[in-house]
This record gives C-alpha cells, sequence and structure tokens, in this order.
C-alpha cells in the first residue's frame, strides 16, 4: 500500500481516537441528578450539606430536597480511590452500611440528615456528621450511607426479614434510629429507616 493510500487511514483513525477521548471527557464531567430514596413513616427529607469529595476534574454543585422523600446530589460520576479515601476517613467500616472499607466510589458527601415523621406532630429529627456516596454495583450504581454517630448492626430488625446492612444512629434528640440499605432489583438508590434501633 503506498502512502498517498495510508494517509487518509492514519488521519481518519487519528480522528476517531481524538473524538472518542473528547466524548469520554465530556461524559465524565456530565451533571447528573443522582437521587437517592429515604423510605419510611416520614413526612420530609433534607440535607445540609458541609462537604464533599469528588474525582479530580469532576464537579459536585448542590444537593437538594426533591420530594417524596428523596435527596438529589447534582454531581459528575467517575470513581476513583481517592474518593473512597474520603468516605474511609470520615467513617469507619464499623459505621457504614456495606461494613467494610470502600475502594472505588463516584463521590462522597457529609453533612446533617434532617427529616420530619409522619407521626409525633410532624416532629423533626437531626443528624449529625452523615455520610453518603455513591458507587458503582454490576448493573448499577449503588449508595453507601454511614455517619460518625451510627453503628454498623449484625442483625435484621426482629419484625423484619431484610439482611443485615443496617446501622444504628442516634439523633441530635438522643433518638435511635435504623437505617437500611436496601438490596434487590431496582432498590440499590433507597434507605429504608425505622424508629428504633438496630439489634
Amino acid at each position: 500500500m503506498n502512502n498517498q493510500l495510508l494517509l487518509p487511514i492514519i488521519i481518519t483513525a487519528i480522528f476517531i481516537l481524538w473524538f472518542g477521548m473528547i466524548h469520554r471527557c465530556a461524559a465524565h464531567n456530565t451533571i447528573h441528578n443522582n437521587k437517592v430514596h429515604f423510605s419510611g413513616k416520614l413526612a420530609h427529607v433534607s440535607f445540609i450539606l458541609d462537604k464533599y469529595c469528588v474525582t479530580n476534574g469532576q464537579k459536585l454543585s448542590k444537593v437538594i430536597p426533591a420530594g417524596n422523600l428523596n435527596i438529589i446530589v447534582r454531581a459528575s460520576r467517575s470513581a476513583s480511590g481517592e474518593v473512597a479515601d474520603c468516605f474511609n476517613d470520615w467513617v469507619s467500616f464499623t459505621q457504614n452500611t456495606f461494613h467494610h472499607h470502600a475502594k472505588k466510589l463516584n463521590f462522597v458527601i457529609k453533612g446533617t440528615l434532617v427529616f420530619y415523621t409522619q407521626s409525633d406532630g410532624n416532629k423533626s429529627y437531626r443528624f449529625n456528621d452523615v455520610v453518603l456516596a455513591q458507587g458503582r454495583s454490576v448493573l448499577s450504581n449503588n449508595w453507601w450511607f454511614g455517619g460518625v454517630h451510627c453503628r454498623y448492626a449484625k442483625k435484621s430488625l426482629p419484625h423484619s426479614s431484610k439482611l443485615p446492612h443496617n446501622v444504628s444512629c442516634r439523633s441530635l434528640e438522643g433518638v435511635q434510629w435504623c437505617f437500611h440499605r436496601a438490596t434487590g432489583a431496582g432498590v440499590v438508590n433507597s434507605v429504608d429507616v425505622y424508629q428504633e434501633a438496630c439489634k
């Protein structure tokens, strides 16, 4: 094959590689509405952001309540060990629902979780130093939950058949609540909340 035929092929290959790199960079920097749902006898949920970690070059703009007991983290998704290091520094494996250290995460946020109950006259409860992070499972993104004032619970709730992916967290009001990492198809972005201590 002569040089005249090779040159267009080389130029085309370089363009394809360049375009692919630009596309991947743009996809990684895209801001997504990352939703985490809190299920339970709650009326409203919000999160006051104190600090966060993202992979170098990525973005996190804000954390907002989205109605129907949802919180949305407006952030890019690009997993790295540096983000996991933040999570592991802020909470230990004995304080999160996975009960082990993270290796790679997309982003992590730390702050105050606030919710209002449907009972108790719509009473509010606040949890300082709560840590939420998004990771990656085989088929989808999943959520890590933990807190400085939480402890991992080895057993499931007495009245529940749920697997033991729980942490028991103490609110500023002195009440113990159980937070359960929901598992199974279609529920990787859900945290179940119970007004009692995990066992």
